[in-house]
């Protein structure tokens, strides 16, 4: 290696505690944006810019724009690692590992309680929402189940992440017992995967393994936080997906309950509820696939749904060479897991509703709850009853402010903040990974504080941070479809702020009559095309379309320039290069107009 290279290669790597710094900076330029200037300078910022989030101390009587930024500066730390606190995730694995057993040992004790539940008002509310679910899923058929069951893109117990794919899930014979048969089953049923796996079994190429359950993991949840996470073995998840897709299926069709639309609309109602000032409450749950216990399912469920569940489902899983007996039906990672949560929590609540008189308007997706608000003493009491955990900073009952789905909605606004995260460890040293993490930061900033990229501040410390990873021709600039890592998003021309508007490249082509600009953008792969549909959205952006003539064309070279001569004026011309630096690529092309 020459001295040369070895000198860009220090200059252009970024030591893990150099991004704190970088991200103490852009938090400054932030609020300083947001006509609330602080000037961060270590770790304890979380703790101090926490205090100003208006929901802690109660004054949400201010007008949005003081909400909002006030909201978005409390919480621009809540997902961010500084290096420190990242080099100490071994103690938070413990801390989520002791929190998981504590969890356990509720649902030993819960799931004895409620089988032994007889009499009483819990058990008059339990039988209420049963009936409402036995109504809801009908009856199961093993011929409306197996045509749903499909592998998912994750890893399973036996087949990596990276190998996640049909042939090799398929191929993966591993489940605990009462899967392993429910699948000699269904390969009677599915006489195709029958044909393929049969001589790879009787060649012994491939071979049943039988398993006691899954695999305990934890997976980033916030700063200070991880999350438990189940890898199952593949052929639970295969069967697990398949009754999770039904379930969906019946909500949809007997509950009005659409799981791929209900996001959108949690999202629009928290909007309605806060513009309208409505007595509508957004409830929230912790720990909420992990306290769905089985027997609360063994209660709720038809006889024939309960025992598929406890066909496919782990009873036990593993985490550092010991096992454990599970107490909750399924966890995370478990295919079947957010519409059975969502399944139990609407026919529960409505339950509660009947039974005190309260309106039954309710609406779930997973455990994101929407009902009358006048329910808040009923919910609570449930809570307690079978030590479900109500999670109060997510909860909203009264006041202006909901909480759904992703929005944080204040009188009607949107006031989501902007969750920082640091880049993975293997991009510190790569010039244009860390490019792409700033221009997402740039981004979503500019979304989520409603500024766009009209933030001279904020502005400022993406042009000291590309200089300093060697960028010398400014920013990328791209439009709003594209990714937010791939350049500063604009609306049109005249978006491009004023910083670096004097980079832009001008281009004058003598052949045809054309001018245009030159621009960059990243992307993951090199561009195979040198001419194709997608990068011609300047003419879009100022309005003009594409014409309908160039859609369908895949043109080379030789072949465009024809087609421009025939099409003057109507088209640009798309020139694309690429440049690989280190991990990433940078296509360059250029925008031509008459």
């Amino acid at each position: 290696m020459t001295a040369n290279l070895k000198k860009q290669k220090r200059f252009l790597a970024l030591t893990p505690k150099e991004l704190d710094w970088e991200v103490n900076a852009v938090f400054t330029a932030m609020t300083q944006d947001l006509d609330r200037p602080f000037k961060a300078g270590g770790r304890n910022v979380r703790s101090v810019v926490r205090r100003w989030c208006p929901l802690t101390h109660g004054t949400t009587e201010v007008d949005v724009d003081t909400f909002r930024r006030n909201y978005i500066s409390a919480h621009f730390f809540d997902r961010f690692l500084y290096a420190e606190e990242e080099a100490a995730c071994d103690d938070l694995e413990k801390q989520a590992f002791v929190k998981f057993e504590a969890n356990l040992a509720r649902g030993r004790l819960q799931n004895d309680a409620l089988d032994n539940l007889q009499y009483g008002r819990l058990n008059s509310v339990l039988e209420s929402a049963r009936l409402e679910i036995q109504s809801i899923l009908g009856e199961l058929e093993l011929e409306d189940w197996f045509p749903l069951c499909v592998h998912g893109p994750n890893a399973s117990l036996r087949v990596r992440k990276e190998n996640s794919y049909a042939d090799k899930k398929a191929q993966a014979l591993d489940g605990t017992l009462p899967a392993l048969m429910l699948h000699r089953q269904y390969l009677k049923w599915n006489n195709h995967l029958d044909a393929y796996l049969e001589p790879m079994l009787r060649s012994k190429v491939i071979e049943y393994e039988c398993v006691r359950g899954s695999k305990l993991s934890f997976v980033p949840k916030k700063f200070d936080s991880l999350r438990t996470m189940l890898i199952e073995p593949t052929l639970n998840q295969f069967f697990q997906q398949g009754l999770g897709r039904l379930i969906t299926k019946r909500l949809r069709e007997n509950a009005d309950i659409d799981l791929e639309t209900q996001a959108d609309c949690h999202r629009r109602l928290v909007r309605l509820i806060t513009a309208n000032s409505l007595d509508i409450a957004t409830i929230d749950w912790s720990e909420a696939s992990d306290r769905i216990w089985l027997n609360i399912n063994r209660k709720l469920l038809p006889s024939d749904w309960f025992a598929a569940i406890q066909d496919v489902r782990s009873p036990q899983c593993e985490y550092q060479g010991k096992w454990y007996e599970l107490t909750m039906t399924g966890s995370m990672g478990c295919g079947f897991v957010f519409p059975l949560q969502t399944l139990v929590f609407l026919s529960i609540i409505r339950a509660l509703a009947r039974e005190g008189g309260h309106s039954e308007f309710v609406s779930v997706f997973g455990d994101d709850c929407i009902c009358d608000s006048s329910l808040k003493d009923e919910i609570e009491w449930f809570a307690t009853a079978v030590d479900w955990k109500l999670n109060s900073n997510k909860s909203f009952f009264d006041g202006p402010f909901r909480e759904s789905c992703g929005v944080d909605s204040y009188r009607g606004e949107d006031c989501r903040p902007y969750f920082i995260q640091r880049p993975p460890l293997s991009d510190f040293g790569h010039a244009t990974s860390l490019e792409a993490w700033a221009y997402g930061v740039f981004n979503l900033i500019g979304l989520r504080t409603g500024l766009g990229s009209d933030m001279p501040y904020v502005q400022r410390w993406l042009d000291t941070f590309l200089t300093r990873l060697g960028v010398e021709t400014g920013p990328c600039m791209v439009p709003e479809r594209f990714s937010v890592k791939a350049g500063i998003q604009i609306k049109s021309l005249d978006q491009v702020p004023a910083l670096w508007r004097t980079q832009m490249t001008v281009l004058e082509d003598y052949f045809y009559p054309y001018y245009g600009y030159h621009f960059n953008y990243l992307a993951p792969a090199v561009a195979r095309q040198a001419v194709d549909q997608e990068p011609y959205y300047l003419l879009a952006l100022e309005g003009k379309g594409v014409p309908t003539s160039f859609w369908s064309k895949k043109l080379d070279h030789e072949e465009a320039g024809e087609f421009f001569l025939l099409n003057a004026g109507e088209v640009p011309s798309k020139k694309v290069s690429s440049i690989k630096r280190k991990t990433g690529f940078v296509h360059s092309w250029t925008y031509l107009s008459t």
